[in-house]
């Protein structure tokens, strides 16, 4: 679910850094180019956006977080 978040929400900046790296994740786990698990690969994508950065938007932030509670539910 966060794959897709990275891909449709978020700010104009957001969409246009971040969806090429998901799409890119997303390829790679689909033909098992890479070993790392695709959760790996999008906590890596968000930490090194943060680390470049800073926080995310609100609408971003908003829907990960709700990836997250459906994840823990």
């Amino acid at each position: 679910m966060a794959l897709s978040v990275l891909t449709c929400f978020g700010n104009n900046k957001e969409r246009r850094l971040l969806k090429p790296l998901a799409m890119m994740a997303r390829q790679q786990y689909l033909q098992a180019i890479d070993e790392e698990s695709l959760a790996l690969k999008v906590n890596r994508i968000l930490a090194e956006y943060l680390h470049k950065h800073g926080d995310f938007s609100e609408q971003l932030t908003i829907f990960l977080g709700k990836c997250r509670q459906m994840a823990t539910a």
